[in-house]
């Protein structure tokens, strides 16, 4: 279990408002959310911080991300895409299993993220949420026309927007990263292109986290992104190189590549002991290809 800024606790697997990830993926054995330990101050645990540009009414402190995550623009972007996509879907499509969250098909991953958008922005939930939120969010909209999820969800998006900017938490750059991850799990579901933009602040945000709560009995990582020239280090020194491209990296620390797919990554050193701590999510079973 995690502890939230008002002192509850919730599940550390369940992210977040990245819950397709709790609904994706079971926990696994040893460290929580695949990698995140109870002392880590990794990102998903909701560390306070500036976003966007707005200022928040009492001073923050900084979260430490090297680079600004712009989450409104991020979430806006990607919800527009999805709304236009699913206007194109037929219903086998929309019955199709997302692999990365293989507990929903793509209309009821579309269900959970209308149901996020419009409960958060109203202050019903407060991310994270758990398992049990996000089944309600799927349950409470079975049976709705994929036009109607949308209608919906659109409709909640400039109360959220609004809500993300004016608050400085870091729980509040969530639901960027849920939507942004949910597109490419439905892209990759229905055989479709990566979509790959921000992924160099996606990856910056998780990294950089981890970077934060790396424990020093662990063998340090030099992370590299091919594609962006971004660097973060896991630990002193550089006992590991690990390179990959920005997305790749975002995917991987995010729960959506298996254990096999992260050993295979470009590595310079075994990385037997790290593989396992390196995803903030359990990582699934079986390979994603996006």
């Amino acid at each position: 279990m995690g502890t939230a800024e008002d002192g509850k606790a919730f599940p550390t697997r369940s992210l977040t408002v990245m819950p397709g990830a709790e609904r994706c993926h079971r926990p696994t054995a040893g460290p929580l959310s695949g990698g995140i330990h109870p002392q880590d101050p990794s990102p998903l645990r909701f560390g306070p911080g500036v976003q966007d540009g707005h200022r928040a009414t009492e001073a923050p402190t900084p979260i430490g991300y090297r680079e600004e995550m712009h989450s409104a623009r991020i979430y806006q972007q990607s919800q527009e895409r999805l709304v236009a996509l699913a206007a194109d879907l037929d219903e086998r499509q929309l019955a199709t299993v997302v692999p990365a969250c293989p507990d929903w098909d793509v209309r009821q991953t579309y269900a959970h993220m209308a149901g996020l958008c419009v409960e958060v922005a109203q202050g019903l939930v407060r991310p994270p949420v758990d398992d049990e939120v996000t089944a309600r969010q799927v349950a409470d909209r079975a049976g709705r026309s994929i036009q109607e999820i949308t209608t919906e969800w659109s409709k909640g998006v400039p109360a959220l927007l609004e809500l993300m900017g004016a608050r400085a938490r870091a729980r509040y750059f969530l639901p960027a990263l849920d939507v942004w991850h949910h597109e490419n799990d439905v892209r990759g579901a229905l055989g479709m292109k990566a979509r790959t933009e921000d992924s160099e602040q996606l990856a910056d945000f998780v990294l950089s986290g981890l970077a934060r709560g790396w424990a020093t009995d662990r063998p340090s990582v030099h992370v590299m992104a091919i594609d962006t020239g971004q660097e973060w280090h896991l630990g002193d020194g550089a006992d590991l190189t690990l390179r990959a491209s920005a997305f790749e990296l975002a995917r991987a620390m995010t729960g959506r590549r298996s254990i096999i797919q992260i050993r295979a990554m470009d590595w310079s050193g075994d990385p037997t002991e790290v593989v396992s701590l390196l995803s903030s999510l359990p990582a699934p079973k079986k390979d994603l290809t996006i």
